[in-house]
């Protein structure tokens, strides 16, 4: 007999809080770590390995409740594969946007928006949000 599964509300809770981790940690050690050491070698290992432990701890604390997909692209992939209900697609995508919509904002609320806009590694503003929205289709 299979464990019963968490219900719908409790695991959309839970995609909210681990994108909202993942969407606000992530970016913030960009901004933070771009900041203070410019961007170089450095930089670029504690932002990789921020982001990789973040979604680590998260499907560590989350991963029970909702199987912590906090990304659309990993909802969607399951889907595909037969993996994860159709039905619970569109919740779990307006969920994780939920949450990175409030990182988001919590993010502008924390960084003076001069710092946050001078992290672009080479990049401009559409520039990236293409580059996002193509990582997101992968």
């Amino acid at each position: 007999m299979s464990p019963q599964q968490p219900p719908l509300l409790q695991r959309l809770v839970a995609e909210i809080f681990g994108t909202w981790a993942l969407t606000l940690f992530g970016p913030g050690a960009v901004i933070t770590l771009a900041a203070m050491l410019g961007g170089g070698p450095a930089a670029l290992f504690g932002i990789g390995a921020t982001f990789g432990f973040i979604v680590m701890i998260m499907i560590y604390t989350l991963g029970h409740i909702s199987g912590t997909h906090i990304n659309p692209s990993v909802t969607i992939a399951l889907a595909v594969t037969k993996r994860f209900p159709w039905r619970d697609v569109g919740p779990y995508i307006v969920a994780q946007i939920i949450g990175a919509i409030i990182a988001g904002l919590c993010l502008r609320g924390f960084y003076d928006p001069a710092t946050a806009s001078n992290v672009h590694y080479g990049s401009t503003l559409y520039l990236g949000l293409g580059y996002q929205m193509v990582q997101q289709l992968l």
